[in-house]
């Protein structure tokens, strides 16, 4: 024998089941994929390095492979990011940076050796965003002077290696023989053998390049 059910108890039933997918299937949170090759100070690269990023809401420890590359999957957000080698190398830091799609990011990361202060040689200068968010300028150097509010920096040289001036202002990056930065005008100037990097992670190369940090952003001046 057939029963037949009543159409209120049919539709009380389809909208249960919804629900119950619903509640089981939450929507996952947008992610992307940060890669990069961790070196020594002459090309090598690092196997065992411990990349660490962090935000709020999460810590997340990548390691780097036999050929010194991490890769890890995180979702949208800030986060800082560290790299320990080896006993003999120096920690590595960069500071806050803004992930906001999903395109692939690329940061690369050298660790010196040598110093056994891992505060010396490395200086980092707040430059907010129009939203308060507390970015800071990075800059790791060999030696630094100062005339009114333009500090001046040239690499690192030791009986081992020579070190250019590494720069990092959120996803940005830059190395040069020589940089110069105006705190009033936030200005940057680089000389020789310079490399930049976009929030892109497009690279240029150029004997020298002046930039502006505007609003978290590093623009491209000359």
């Amino acid at each position: 024998m057939k029963f037949a059910i009543p159409v209120q108890l049919a539709v009380l039933l389809f909208c249960g089941t919804l629900s119950g997918q619903s509640a089981n299937s939450p929507t996952r949170p947008q992610t992307f994929h940060v890669r990069g090759t961790i070196k020594d100070p002459l090309a090598g690269v690092i196997p065992g390095v411990k990349v660490t990023f962090q935000s709020e809401l999460l810590t997340t420890t990548a390691t780097t492979n036999n050929v010194g590359v991490y890769e890890a999957e995180l979702p949208l957000g800030d986060y800082t990011m560290t790299a320990q080698g080896p006993r003999g190398f120096i920690l590595y830091r960069r500071p806050l940076f803004r992930v906001t799609s999903q395109a692939a990011v690329v940061l690369n990361a050298t660790l010196l050796v040598g110093r056994t202060d891992t505060s010396g040689g490395e200086e980092l200068i707040p430059i907010p965003s129009g939203d308060g968010s507390p970015f800071k300028l990075s800059v790791r150097y060999g030696s630094r002077t100062t005339v009114g509010s333009t500090y001046s920096y040239i690499g690192e040289k030791t009986p081992q290696y020579e070190a250019p001036v590494f720069v990092a202002y959120n996803l940005f990056s830059l190395q040069a023989d020589k940089m110069t930065y105006n705190v009033e005008k936030r200005t940057i100037e680089a000389s020789g053998n310079v490399v930049a990097v976009n929030e892109l992670g497009a690279s240029q190369r150029a004997d020298s390049m002046v930039f502006k940090i505007e609003n978290s952003q590093v623009v491209t001046l000359r």
